[in-house]
């Protein structure tokens, strides 16, 4: 799925002609989610053989992603960010781990940013709601974490920005949940997955990169409402629960917000490939989102806005 991201988006379809899926056919499907920058444009003119899905409102990532994967037509389908790029044998490695076992339906491998720094080195374990206060507190390395290097779980999740999905798992699952606009989605998804018996592969030299962006204050603030609206979602879809998840979060940020705004304290914090500046506005927003009992603004709200004010031509 493509948000006006259109040079970006050039690059991803460039690294995926230069390094392709080579045991088959592979078809590419872009679906535009109704981009203001000349996306559609620039594929039609350049990538004359990709399928372009041009949508004309804007919608969330599941209901997009769930489009594209109808519209495929191979049994596997690789669901990648526009903004990421493979590396030779990404695609291979990952058609291949599924066959590890027959369980295995999701195959994922490492994320790293544009200066070859980790941003994902092995899978996410499945949060609980006591994950947040974990993290505030420095707990989860006393918990058992998914492993790192090739192997088979039911423990862990891959980005589902880059990630191989076995398409008839997929479809008997209802794809993407589409209540979910952004984030949680996926892990939701493998959630499901895993809860019927099907696996995970960890693929850990399939490599793709995929770095951070900086972004205006206002659309960071906007994004990290988001992200901890469908963080609460995902707890009280499958724990029930979600005060124990927000009061974790509240915590967990309020010792970032604290950390990050002493300059000799911020130097010796990992900022997984983005600025000070913007890990500060971004758990400021992150405090306030949890904090209000009331949805702030997000991302489902920005797209309601610009779909409600179209302009001409859209």
């Amino acid at each position: 799925m493509n948000h006006s991201s259109r040079d970006l988006l050039r690059d991803c379809l460039e690294s995926l002609r230069h390094y392709p899926y080579t045991l088959g056919e592979m078809e590419v499907v872009v679906l535009d989610n109704a981009s203001a920058d000349g996306s559609v444009e620039m594929l039609e003119n350049d990538f004359v053989d990709v399928v372009v899905l041009a949508e004309r409102e804007r919608r969330g990532f599941g209901a997009n992603q769930n489009r594209a994967v109808r519209t495929c037509r191979g049994d596997l389908v690789f669901i990648f960010n526009p903004d990421a790029i493979v590396h030779e044998h990404t695609i291979d490695r990952l058609v291949s781990a599924l066959a590890w076992d027959e369980r295995v339906a999701v195959a994922g491998g490492p994320i790293v940013n544009a200066d070859h720094t980790f941003r994902q080195d092995r899978p996410h374990p499945f949060p609980t709601p006591f994950s947040p206060l974990a993290k505030a507190f420095g707990l989860q390395r006393l918990w058992p974490r998914p492993r790192i290097g090739k192997a088979v779980i039911d423990d862990g999740w891959p980005s589902g920005g880059a990630c191989l999905v076995e398409r008839r798992a997929f479809v008997e699952l209802g794809g993407f949940d589409e209540d979910f606009f952004m984030y949680s989605e996926d892990v939701d998804l493998f959630a499901r997955l895993v809860a019927q018996g099907r696996l995970v592969a960890w693929v850990d030299d399939a490599i793709v990169t995929h770095p951070y962006r900086d972004e205006p204050a206002h659309l960071a603030a906007r994004r990290e409402a988001e992200i901890v609206h469908a963080e609460l979602q995902y707890m009280r879809k499958h724990f029930g629960r979600v005060w124990v998840y927000r009061m974790g979060v509240i915590i967990d940020a309020a010792l970032r917000v604290a950390t990050l705004s002493t300059p000799w304290i911020s130097r010796f914090v990992n900022q997984h490939g983005k600025s000070v500046s913007y890990n500060l506005q971004a758990q400021r927003a992150r405090l306030a989102a949890a904090i209000s009992r009331q949805q702030r603004p997000g991302l489902r709200d920005l797209a309601r806005e610009w779909n409600n004010h179209r302009p001409p031509g859209h």
